[in-house]
């Protein structure tokens, strides 16, 4: 018996290994933040000295939310209920090999709904809305937050945090994977 399933488990664990890596190749991933930001994180905005804000992510309080992450600052920021917060705890951030397979496409409330032939990137959850990466210029930076859309319409949009404060916006770029481009490898 034991002679049968060998065979089939080194198939299974071919099969695996294989999807796995054709399944990172281009992709991207949430890599634990410690305070440093890696070499492959993905910059989504910048502050108002022209250095990159990173796209993040928090856990806190049940909820996942898209966050920011500065350059030389331990924390994350965040949305939530109205309130700027902000984390040294339980952070990732996102990373790619392959930034060239990003874009930022412009849209709004309404119009991010038939967004059907791009792969949007979730941000995190919340009950009862998708939430995406989004980003906006706001007072001399280029910040990334938080889109809740399929909710109720009077909380859909971009949330943002800026000096302590939330802000929501009606127009917005949303983060989008294009995974069916090609992938330049470098020798």
């Amino acid at each position: 018996m034991i002679e049968r399933l060998i065979p089939v488990i080194f198939y299974f664990s071919v099969m695996f290994s294989t999807v796995r890596t054709q399944c990172n190749v281009g992709g991207y991933y949430w890599r634990d933040f410690t305070g440093d930001i890696p070499l492959d994180a993905l910059p989504g905005g910048t502050d108002i000295n022209g250095h990159p804000i990173f796209i993040a992510q928090v856990f806190s309080e049940n909820l996942l939310a898209p966050a920011k992450v500065y350059i030389n600052d331990p924390k994350a920021y965040y949305a939530y209920e109205g309130e700027e917060l902000h984390t040294a705890d339980n952070i990732k951030i996102l990373c790619t090999k392959h930034p060239e397979l990003f874009e930022w496409i412009k849209s709004n409330n309404h119009d991010i709904k038939l967004i059907t032939n791009k792969e949007l990137v979730i941000g995190g959850f919340q009950p009862m809305a998708t939430t995406y990466i989004g980003r906006m210029r706001h007072g001399g930076e280029i910040l990334v937050g938080k889109i809740l859309a399929d909710t109720f319409p009077v909380f859909e949009g971009l949330y943002v945090t800026s000096r302590g404060k939330v802000t929501a916006h009606t127009s917005f770029e949303v983060l989008a994977f294009c995974r069916n481009l090609p992938i330049m490898i470098k020798k």
